[in-house]
């Protein structure tokens, strides 16, 4: 039986600087491995949960960082004015800072030709100030991604952070 291990890769701007913001990537491998017991591969209920208020419209959650995620997977499809203006207004100042909307748009070009649009596939948890979604590619291929927010108010964006699942062995990420 096949247990996929989590092995994490922090890398500041990594794949996610792709996604043209300042990013988490964490890369995970699929390694055969002996039968596990349940305690060590069950997941924690709040990972696994589903969230209790979801938009009717569209599945993505009634909170602000679900709004967050919808915004920013609406800017991401709709072109460099729309994530430039996505980023100046939804990011934080702190990320701003080290890298304003505009010097983003090199990765956000390699990210639009790699996934084309993006489309909600699923909502995996939510929480007030962080989202764990999968987005669908024009390809079909899904991909996991995570929006985290500031804890405090105004609660703008911090990270969006991709899981990208390799299978075999090595990592594959980037690590900047």
């Amino acid at each position: 039986m096949k247990y996929p291990s989590i092995c994490s890769i922090v890398a500041t701007g990594a794949l996610l600087a792709a996604l043209a913001m300042t990013a988490t990537v964490v890369t995970a491998a699929t390694a055969k491995t002996p039968a596990a017991p349940a305690a060590a591969t069950a997941k924690p209920a709040a990972a696994t949960a589903k969230p209790a208020a979801a938009a009717a419209r569209d599945e993505w959650p009634d909170t602000r960082a679900g709004a967050i995620g919808r915004g920013w997977v609406a800017a991401f499809d709709s072109g460099e004015k729309a994530i430039v203006d996505f980023y100046n207004r939804e990011m934080s100042a702190q990320n701003l800072a080290k890298k304003p909307a505009e010097q983003r748009l090199g990765h956000y070009r390699e990210a639009r030709e790699r996934f084309g649009k993006l489309t909600l596939g699923e909502v995996v948890a939510s929480a007030p100030n962080e989202v764990q979604v999968t987005l669908i590619d024009s390809d079909g291929a899904s991909h996991k991604f995570t929006f985290t927010l500031e804890s405090e108010e105004p609660h703008k964006l911090v990270t969006v952070t991709m899981l990208d699942h390799q299978h075999g062995h090595g990592f594959g990420g980037f690590h900047h």
